[in-house]
């Protein structure tokens, strides 16, 4: 079939109101006002939801058959064409298409779509409103081969050479199919031929096992197919694949290729930062770029079908993937969430899911869950497990797995809890995990690193994935990962912070000290490795260090002010540190400084004078406390008592001018991150002026920065920064974008982007 792009040229109408001309994707929600009473509440982020309904006019296509492919569609979703209700979807995560055929007409064509986000709390983060994935347009001849009707797999590798093989559907009557392989190269290796019978023609061959895809060589492939009918009509249709096994191995681990493999992971939701919602393509590979240069491998997508960009960037920058279904069954988590759909959805939903994500060769797990209530037996919950598994095992042959938590609403476990019993120590809880555990390959543990030798004991032949931890745990968690071959991975909640959840991984202080979500205007989860903005925080650092990734030590510190007071860092959050010496005020105030590192010993020192040496823990850390004086504080790290490495922080001058820090060009995006700079170019991390912004040859799609507690709207041209920068994204235009900022009493910036 004939893919089409679909993203420009219509008109976008809330709740009634007169229609506007919109760029797709589109989250609706994004630009409404933010209010403490809005239904969403904190697990949304108070943002708003409503009834947005998007128009289109077009010509009838010359060919045969036509169709609405929609990568995702948050809220109840109905296409209307020509008055014609012609497909209904609930689930704004999972692809769905919509036939236009039997309604079309000639002449124009009047399309409709309908997405209703009113009911609301419908998830457990922020969800989004509207078309907020891509669309295309799907056009063939009656005989064809529809969407997603292509396969290829890679059944071994022996001896050198890669074994393949591939189906191609043939839906409307009979035809020839001509197969071509093309290499990373774009250069054709193999030409096939075969009659379609039974609708599907089968092709298998041979290819020199020499590019296979994995994270480290992402090496792409293309298969591409042609159907030629006996009417004279040809229809087309290419995939990209990788050559590459994947094996769950109960005594070696997690096999790519034949080799054991250790998933450097994060959680990731689907929202991106000042684009709220939208998956754009650049902005999924600017995330998976950043990821990968933060040390991850894998992913999780937490806890939904991803967009199909996001696949295509991890397949090409090399990530693997965790593709998660679902975060419920039929027990909700939320009084509007999927689980007024489940029973009359999920095999659709699963479906779709993975006939489109199958040739993608990042995705090496399937996961039907996460946290589910049913985990434990309720509800028939074994049963659904069953059911999911065999679902995937019809359509799949990757390993599965599942996200088992612990069960807080379980009698028996509270009874032992009481009791003081550790939770390793449990059987209960295996008792009743069990069952859903034992049908998947991998079972997944979310918050339960401490489990894992007694449960190995147990059951000997289970597999493990650390599918949460918190990032405080980074250590003792990578280590049960490093020392078993049965733990394939660990995966921080989270990679990359995100919206709603609101504040679960805040660092509150004194009277604020409380624990779980946080109150208005809190709109940021606040517990992302990197931050909504794509800025790396210092648990970042720490990660990468204690994956064994980064021989430099990390040097962070608290504000003063902050280290003088009472503090609670959530489950799920980290100290609030500061990559920087800079506290104007606080001169003479006692501090605390951090030193991450792989090493025996630090000294740390303070212009110039030593401070002392103290030991590295087990978690590879030390902290020092120190009086604030401008100027250098430098740890110098020992190994066996030699100097392995150090690291400094310098003291920034006075707010001068704008700089820009970082900038991603993209295809079609691109990202600015801008910040506030002394004389000499050095950030000042204290400095919070209004920025505003302008572009020629660009159009501004958001500003934002990583305040979590933000009520500034992410549409307009001005926003304060935080800790000294804004990040400014923009579509292109057919010239070179020209960025423009200005802060009272700063040096503007203007510079071609």
């Amino acid at each position: 079939m004939k893919h089409t792009s679909w993203n420009d040229g219509w008109q976008f109408s809330l709740q009634g109101g007169a229609p506007a001309p919109v760029q797709l994707p589109h989250d609706f929600s994004f630009a409404l006002p933010r209010e403490p009473r809005n239904p969403s509440g904190m697990d949304g982020g108070w943002f708003a939801g409503g009834i947005g309904e998007y128009t289109k006019t077009f010509a009838r296509p010359e060919e045969e058959r036509c169709a609405l492919l929609v990568d995702g569609a948050q809220g109840l979703t109905e296409v209307w064409i020509n008055g014609n209700r012609t497909a209904f979807h609930p689930y704004g995560y999972s692809p769905f298409i919509a036939d236009l055929t039997p309604f079309l007409r000639e002449g124009g064509n009047a399309l409709r779509v309908v997405c209703n986000t009113q009911m609301q709390p419908a998830s457990r983060w922020y969800t989004g409103s509207g078309l907020y994935r891509g669309l295309e347009l799907i056009t063939g001849p009656k005989v064809c081969i529809p969407v997603w009707g292509v396969c290829v797999r890679t059944l071994s590798i022996e001896n050198g050479i890669a074994h393949m093989w591939a189906q191609v559907q043939v839906l409307g009557g009979a035809g020839c199919v001509y197969a071509c392989v093309r290499s990373p190269e774009g250069n054709s290796v193999i030409e096939m031929r075969q009659e379609a019978a039974q609708g599907r023609a089968e092709f298998t061959w041979g290819l020199p096992a020499n590019q296979l895809w994995t994270a480290e060589t992402p090496f792409l492939w293309r298969f591409e197919a042609r159907v030629e009918a006996e009417d004279g009509s040809i229809d087309a249709e290419s995939v990209r694949f990788g050559i590459r096994t994947i094996a769950a191995d109960p005594e070696k681990g997690l096999l790519v290729n034949g080799a054991s493999v250790k998933l450097r992971g994060g959680c990731v939701h689907h929202d991106n930062g000042p684009l709220g919602a939208c998956s754009w393509a650049d902005a999924e590979r600017r995330r998976v770029f950043k990821l990968k240069e933060a040390g991850f491998n894998a992913i999780r997508t937490a806890h939904n079908p991803p967009s199909t960009a996001l696949l295509e960037a991890c397949d090409a920058l090399g990530l693997y993937v965790i593709d998660e279904a679902f975060d419920c069954w039929r027990q909700g988590k939320r009084t509007f969430d999927y689980h007024l759909f489940f029973d009359e959805w999920w095999e659709r939903d699963l479906n779709t899911m993975l006939l489109r994500d199958r040739n993608h060769p990042s995705v090496i797990l399937w996961s039907h869950g996460n946290e589910i209530p049913e985990r434990g037996g309720k509800s028939f919950g074994w049963e659904i497990a069953r059911a999911l598994s065999q679902r995937i095992r019809a359509l799949d042959d990757r390993p599965i797995t599942h996200a088992l938590c612990s069960l807080w609403d379980n009698p028996d476990l509270q009874r032992l809890q009481d009791a003081g019993v550790p939770f390793g120590e449990m059987d209960a809880w295996a008792r009743f995990t069990s069952p859903c555990a034992d049908t998947v390959d991998i079972v997944g543990y979310n918050y339960l690193y401490e489990r894992v030798e007694a449960d190995h004991r147990r059951f000997p032949n289970r597999l493990i994935a650390h599918t949460e931890t918190f990032p405080e745990a980074a250590a003792p968690s990578w280590r049960t990962v490093e020392e078993n071959d049965f733990v394939v991975g660990d995966f921080v909640w989270t990679a990359w912070d995100y919206f709603g959840e609101a504040g679960i991984g805040h660092v509150a202080y004194e009277k604020d000290s409380t624990a779980g979500l946080r109150p208005w205007p809190w709109l940021a989860a606040n517990c992302g490795d990197i931050s909504l903005c794509g800025q790396r925080r210092p648990q970042s650092y720490y990660r990468e260090i204690v994956w064994g990734l980064r021989q430099k030590p990390y040097l962070a510190a608290l504000d003063p002010r902050a280290a003088a007071r009472k503090c609670a860092v959530s489950p799920w959050g980290f100290e609030d540190l500061f990559a920087a010496w800079t506290f104007p005020g606080c001169e003479g105030q006692e501090t605390e400084v951090h030193v991450f590192a792989r090493a025996d010993e630090c000294e740390l020192f303070l212009n110039g004078a030593s401070l002392g040496r103290k030991p590295l823990d087990a978690q590879y850390r030390c902290a020092f406390r120190a009086p604030y004086q401008p100027g250098e504080v430098r740890a110098v790290v020992y190994r066996d008592g030699k100097a392995v490495g150090e690291e400094f922080l310098r003291t920034a001058g006075a707010p001068v001018k704008l700089c820009l820090a970082e900038s991603w060009p993209g295809e079609e995006l691109v990202f600015a991150t801008i910040c506030v700079c002394d004389a000499e170019g050095n950030a000042v991390p204290y400095a919070n002026p209004l920025i505003r912004v302008s572009f020629e040859n660009a159009c501004l799609l958001g500003l934002g920065s990583d305040d979590p507690a933000s009520t500034e709207a992410f549409t307009g041209p001005a926003r304060h920064a935080w800790r000294g920068a804004v990040l400014a994204v923009a579509r292109r235009g057919e010239q070179a974008p020209v960025l423009r900022a200005w802060a009272d009493g700063l040096t503007p910036l203007e510079i071609v982007l």
